[in-house]
């Protein structure tokens, strides 16, 4: 064999491998559940970032980025770094079809009062109240407007309205931990009695919050080796019947 057949054989060896990883990569894209994630108006760019990057790296595959009409520039720069595709509430975008959840990282008390009373003027109302009414999951992190005392006449109507996105189905998390918790929820979603909390770049945190949102057929739960488990997600676990497993 001459030079110049080695040369076409490595190539049609490397074309042929880099169709192969592509493929695979295709595969595991489709397969991965998809997420949208809805942004208030004043949720800040990085959180946006991070939820949208973090829902990547723990095997969601995010579909599109929608945010409210009033939300800066900055906010849609943050979000179409990474090449997702970013649409603004000021025009119809209907949730896509396929959606098996919507993450709505610093929800907005505005925006969550809306989806209480039905009001579906702007995106995030929409997407979350069409993703439940479709029979898919809604995960949300208090964002503006959340918070003071919660004795107060205004705490105790902040607590309504966040009672009454719960009835609706909402999903709520802590900040930062929105990723984890759809994450867990949609590999938990074939009814299978064990959940596989996935690896991420950052040491994943189990709260009781999470142990909350579980679903009721949910037996065992494997976390990675760096996982931080709370005591009270150990409590609650333990008082569930739930076993807590560390993957080797």
């Amino acid at each position: 064999m001459n030079i110049d057949e080695r040369l076409i054989r490595r190539i049609i060896i490397e074309t042929l491998e880099k169709a192969d990883a592509k493929t695979e990569e295709a595969e595991e894209s489709a397969s991965a559940p998809s997420v949208a994630v809805a942004l208030s108006a004043a949720a800040s760019p990085k959180a946006a970032d991070e939820a949208a990057r973090l829902l990547l790296q723990n095997g969601c595959s995010v579909s599109i980025v929608g945010c409210a009409h009033r939300a800066p520039e900055t906010l849609y720069e943050a979000v179409r770094k990474h090449g997702f595709e970013a649409v603004c509430g000021c025009e119809p975008h209907p949730l896509p079809a396929g959606i098996q959840a919507v993450a709505a990282p610093t929800l907005s008390l505005g925006d969550a009062a809306k989806l209480a009373g039905c009001i579906l003027d702007d995106l995030p109302a929409e997407w979350i109240w069409t993703a439940l009414s479709n029979g898919a999951a809604a995960f949300a992190s208090p964002g503006f407007g959340f918070g003071g005392e919660s004795d107060s006449p205004a705490g105790r109507a902040v607590e309504e309205i966040r009672r009454a996105c719960e009835r609706l189905g909402v999903q709520w998390t802590a900040p930062g931990e929105i990723h984890l918790a759809a994450a867990a929820d949609l590999n938990a979603a074939g009814g299978g009695a064990t959940l596989h909390v996935p690896n991420s770049s950052e040491r994943p945190l189990i709260t009781e919050a999470m142990i909350e949102n579980l679903r009721s057929a949910t037996q065992t739960i494997v976390v990675p080796s760096n996982a931080v488990v709370t005591p009270l997600a150990r409590d609650l676990a333990k008082k569930r019947g739930i076993v807590l497993q560390t993957r080797s």
